[in-house]
């Protein structure tokens, strides 16, 4: 493939063997991260932790999370509105993707249960190795609660959003973050307001 001129997709992609596409599929996700933590980088310094918060929330919630859900709709056949459909969103989420930033699991022990467990996470990775529990709680406490709770809306108005487990750790050894994922009773009001700490 030549790169000069405009970019034209290869078109026989379909025939490339499963092994090409999985180090292509990591490593653009490995590009993306890089992007996103650049850009927030940026940010820091020049308008402080707070802003890049801010900023992160506002696009990731009202723009990328309704984007990237309509993108799963069309190539990936994900249109339900159970929690299997949510946990299958979330298998393809570019935070769950093997590799040396992040190492997730999912369980489904019951039909309407999802769990999702980060045992390795990139930021709890770097926040803890700098000794800035402080940053790490901010963005761990500030970002990933209200982007589940967003996306579970966009699958299910009733679904239930459960923390079991979020930093700061006690311990290295403890999971970074676990949680729960349930469709709610519309009559309990805490049913789709989530988060709740379990």
């Amino acid at each position: 493939m030549t790169y000069t001129g405009l970019f034209s997709p290869r078109g026989d992609l379909l025939g490339l063997p499963k092994a090409q596409l999985v180090t292509w599929f990591l490593g653009s996700h490995e590009y993306l991260l890089q992007c996103i933590e650049a850009w927030a980088a940026q940010i820091v310094v020049r308008h402080g932790l707070d802003v890049m918060f801010d900023i992160q929330w506002t696009l990731w919630g009202h723009t990328v999370l309704p984007g990237v859900k309509k993108l799963k709709e069309e190539y990936l056949g994900i249109t339900g509105n159970t929690v299997a459909d949510w946990m299958k969103d979330l298998q393809m989420d570019v935070t769950a993707l093997p590799g040396k930033a992040f190492d997730v699991t999912f369980e489904m022990p019951e039909p309407d249960v999802g769990i999702m467990t980060f045992n390795r996470c990139v930021a709890v990775d770097q926040w803890e190795a700098m000794g800035r529990p402080d940053i790490l709680e901010k963005n761990c406490h500030s970002t990933c609660p209200k982007s589940m709770i967003e996306t579970t809306r966009m699958y299910h108005p009733d679904m239930r959003v459960e923390i079991l487990a979020i930093p700061p750790r006690r311990s290295a050894d403890d999971v970074c973050c676990k949680w729960r994922f349930s469709i709610g009773d519309p009559e309990d009001p805490a049913g789709a307001a989530g988060p709740t700490r379990g």
